[in-house]
């Protein structure tokens, strides 16, 4: 992947079909980007964020909104847009879905994708708008499932369920039972 400006003040942007842009790279084309874990990546590892390294990965997809859709069978109302653009690479057994949107960019990793020739494949034989499906809906729900997972833990939290405990020479977050008494170790508003 290689990383260009269009002038001195802009921000750098991926120099393929993606055009994926990175907020706050005027000075300095970014060489890493921290990136959730998807997939098995996720689930298999203690940590959700990964430091990767840009360079290595190849573009294999670019997933783009295209023209006005229905919102609805009913509805002549139309959702547009391009303010969420997709690009999907690839480097050996490595997946890296970027997202460039309003608010910046965002990376998908998947270190030991079981899924690499299924993109590959995807990528190849679909269109830019259901790459675009694709890649949306999996943002979307790493999106959901990390505010899930926050919320729950506030929760726990705020409920005193919470206990840090030393096992073996390394902490770890024990979660403690309901009460009898209720879930809520926090009394009531009044």
């Amino acid at each position: 992947m290689k990383l260009v400006q269009d002038s001195p003040q802009m921000n750098h942007h991926t120099d393929d079909d993606a055009r994926i842009y990175f907020r706050r790279t005027a000075g300095k084309a970014p060489t890493h980007l921290r990136c959730i874990g998807m997939g098995y990546t996720l689930s298999n590892n203690s940590h959700v964020e990964f430091d990767v390294e840009l360079a290595p990965f190849v573009l294999i997809g670019v997933g783009n909104f295209g023209e006005g859709r229905p919102c609805g069978a009913s509805s002549t109302t139309k959702w547009t847009g391009n303010s969420h653009q997709y690009g999907v690479y690839q480097n050996d057994r490595s997946l890296l879905i970027l997202e460039s949107h309003g608010g910046g960019e965002q990376g998908y990793f998947d270190q030991h994708s079981h899924a690499v020739e299924l993109f590959d494949h995807l990528c190849a034989t679909l269109s830019k708008q259901r790459i675009w499906d694709i890649c949306y809906l999996i943002a979307a729900t790493e999106n959901r499932a990390y505010r899930k997972g926050r919320q729950e833990l506030a929760t726990l939290f705020l409920q005193g369920r919470l206990k840090r405990r030393r096992r073996n020479r390394q902490w770890r977050m024990e979660i403690l039972p309901e009460t009898a008494s209720g879930p809520s170790a926090i009394p009531a508003p009044e």
